[in-house]
């Protein structure tokens, strides 16, 4: 399989859009004052003391400043199919 490198137009174009719809959703939470993405309860189970300290302690809820930095890794795996395609004819085609 030929690795065609992260700077492929379709994998910016996909990272671009996945990254805006992270956002805008965590951002109509916060809005709405609920946890869509159920960070909280990721934060809870993996760094449950890190949970603890901020948000057990403090009665924090989830707000804008939370978000940070949004990382999108793209991975594009395009598989081609070859057949022979036999017209009425007799000629034989392939086609990609």
């Amino acid at each position: 399989m030929a690795d065609y490198g992260a700077d492929n137009k379709a994998d910016q174009m996909l990272k671009k859009e996945i990254t805006e719809e992270i956002t805008s959703t965590f951002l109509s939470g916060v809005n709405k004052g609920a946890d869509v993405l159920h960070l909280e309860n990721a934060l809870y189970r993996k760094h449950n003391r890190m949970w603890k300290d901020t948000f057990r302690k403090n009665h924090l809820s989830v707000n804008k400043s939370m978000l940070g930095n949004v990382t999108v890794t793209v991975r594009l795996d395009v598989q081609v199919s070859m057949y022979w395609y036999f017209p009425p004819l007799g000629t034989v085609t392939l086609v990609w």
